[in-house]
Formats: structure tokens, sequence, C-alpha cells
């Protein structure tokens, strides 16, 4: 089967079973279709649809998953496909270098997630910090200042310290 022959048996079929990342259908968006004993895989983002046969069900949002992502994109990438409560949180006895991933909270409702870094690389080079400490100070300081919510954003952001 195509391509073209997978979009029109998408097209008149309904999905068994359908995911929608927490960042957004325009983040990702996977549909599965019954087709005899296997599965067609709906699968995209940002306007491109992709399709492929699976034997399950077991992880849907895994087909809006990267596998060849460096580190930090790839707990960004986690946060936005499965929501950022799926990201674990790293502990003070952890080894650094220690980033913050912050998670903004919009109606709809999505939450989308990026790691904090310096207003002079406009959020390309994450903060690292060398401590739990330096971190979380890092937060209680933004959690002390006045935050303005940003058209359709319904709650401050949250932050959550990680490390790769």
């Amino acid at each position: 089967m195509q391509h073209a022959e997978y979009l029109e048996y998408a097209r008149s079929h309904e999905p068994v079973a359908t995911y929608t990342a927490a960042a957004g259908q325009d983040y990702g968006f996977v549909a599965a279709f019954s087709y005899g004993d296997k599965f067609i895989i709906q699968h995209g983002n940002n306007g491109e649809t992709n399709f492929d046969v699976a034997d399950d069900l077991d992880d849907l949002p895994g087909w809006l998953e990267s596998p060849d992502l460096n580190p930090e994109d790839a707990i960004v990438q986690q946060a936005n496909v499965r929501g950022s409560a799926d990201v674990e949180e790293a502990s003070e006895e952890d080894t650094g270098p220690f980033m913050v991933l912050q998670t903004r909270w919009w109606y709809g409702p999505t939450e989308t997630s990026r790691m904090v870094s310096s207003d002079e690389d406009s959020y390309q080079t994450p903060l690292e910090f060398d401590s739990y400490k330096e971190a979380q100070e890092w937060i209680d300081e933004q959690e002390s200042e006045t935050y303005r919510l940003a058209h359709n954003e319904f709650a401050a952001p949250d932050y959550k310290i990680v490390t790769a």
C-alpha cells in the first residue's frame, strides 16, 4: 500500500485510537486504523502527515518522538509529546549540569515546554547550573516576580529541574 492508499483508507474509516501531543495537535497527532490484524498509523506534525503499519497500539505517543535528539532536546520533546508530568525531575543527589524545564499552560488545553536559557541566545542554549541548589534559586527568583500572562495563557509557568 502506498501513501495515497493509506490516506484514502484513513479518510474512509474511523480511527480505533487517537493521541494528541500535550503541546497540541499542531505539535503532533496520531490516529490508528484497524487494518486486518495490523494497524495503519497516521502520524504527523506541523502539516506533515506520515503513514506506517504497526502490529499493536502499545505506544501511540512514540510515533511522535525522534530517537536522534541530543539529551536536552529529547527531554523537551518528551514534555511536549507526553506532558511535562512524564519528565523525571532531578534530585539533589544527581550530578549536573542541571537545567530548568519551563512549562507554560494555554487554553485548549495545551502545554508547551522548553529549557530556559539566557535572553542573549534566544532560547537556543539551555542555562546550565552546577548544582541543584543554584537551579532552585533561579526558579525561586522567577516565581517571586510578577508574571504577566500572554494571550490565551491561563496560568504562570511551572518549572522543573532536570539533568540530561
